[in-house]
């Protein structure tokens, strides 16, 4: 978002939020309220709108030393629930969990599993000015190869990773005759090289949804998105 738009949102739309964590052992809690607008309504003809928001992440981390190829093995829960000042509501809860296999030590090649389950229901959009999923139920499971080549020093570090997925992706679960269930896929590659204070990197993406219910592929598309790009810090230009 550029400076000048940041600078009129906050002065003529505010917004407050809190935050609180807590950590023990491989489990760590997130807790947060948002009062934000919502961006849909900043449409033209539209009027703003506000909402509250109240989320929940609890996550795990186990490193599983006894294992020494294997781990770390992650798990993530998420829950929130939106309430706009209309009376609406939207809620979404999401599990998620990943498991990594060393594949070799040097070069660095690892196996990665991601498995994801996210359902999202809101109240009836009827009239709306803004977006309320519908019975959203999608269940992903991702496969990644990683390396990581870099010289004892680390003063150089190549990383590239391969990634593929499929799963499934429905709307409207929660209405008889209006369900529809599509495959969804996805595959991707990724490089970045890091040395000294430079960084470019390079992403490939191609998604989409096939096979719509009862033969019907009206929902059927795909997609191809990529991006190319670098980071440098500057030196300190003061003298200490």
């Amino acid at each position: 978002m550029p400076l000048r738009e940041l600078v009129w949102s906050l002065l003529y739309y505010p917004r407050a939020s809190a935050e609180v964590k807590w950590k023990h052992g491989a489990l760590s809690l997130n807790l947060g309220y948002r009062y934000s607008l919502i961006r849909d309504t900043l449409a033209p003809l539209r009027s703003p709108l506000y909402e509250h928001q109240g989320e929940l992440t609890a996550s795990t981390y186990h490193a599983l030393p006894d294992l020494e190829a294997f781990g770390p093995l992650t798990t993530r829960s998420y829950v929130s629930l939106r309430l706009p000042v209309d009376g609406r509501w939207a809620v979404q809860a999401l599990e998620e969990l990943s498991f990594a296999v060393r594949l070799n030590p040097r070069p660095l090649i690892r196996f990665l599993s991601l498995s994801t389950v996210n359902l999202e229901h809101g109240a009836d959009d009827t009239g709306a000015e803004y977006y309320l999923p519908s019975g959203i139920l999608e269940a992903r499971q991702v496969l990644i190869m990683n390396a990581l080549f870099h010289p004892a020093d680390y003063s150089r570090v190549f990383e590239v990773a391969l990634s593929g997925g499929l799963g499934a992706y429905a709307k409207n679960v929660f209405k008889e005759g209006a369900r529809k269930v599509n495959l969804r896929w996805e595959a991707g590659l990724t490089a970045t090289y890091t040395a000294g204070n430079f960084t470019g990197y390079g992403m490939f993406n191609v998604s989409g949804l096939a096979g719509g219910s009862q033969g019907q592929n009206a929902n059927d598309y795909w997609q191809i998105t990529g991006t190319l790009g670098v980071r440098a810090r500057t030196p300190a230009l003061l003298a200490r």
